[in-house]
């Protein structure tokens, strides 16, 4: 987060995940994070932060989040797809369009 808006942020994660940026663009078009269940609240904050700080230039962020069952070991990965949606009445710049599982 801290890496896109050009800022040191010691509490932020530090490297992004993946991301599309076209040449000449300051910020990426699409975010991709991935990450396991316990890191799914800094997901979701940096998801949000990128939709309001990028203000239009991030059109989607896609957060994986894996989780594994300590009983099983099967590992299993939900998909969410969040698109920028501008100015809403209650005032949030993103709406879930998408979950997968």
């Amino acid at each position: 987060m801290a890496q896109a808006f050009g800022e040191s942020d010691k509490t932020r994660r530090q490297v992004i995940d993946v991301c599309f940026r076209p040449l000449g663009i300051t910020l990426p078009t699409v975010v991709v994070m991935s990450g396991w269940s316990d890191t799914g609240k800094d997901m979701f904050r940096d998801m949000r932060d990128y939709m309001t700080r990028g203000n239009g230039a991030i059109k989607k962020v896609l957060i994986l989040k894996w989780d594994m069952n300590t009983v099983s070991a099967a590992v299993s990965c939900e998909l969410k797809v969040y698109e920028y949606a501008g100015n809403r009445p209650d005032g949030k710049k993103y709406i879930l369009r998408q979950t997968e599982v």
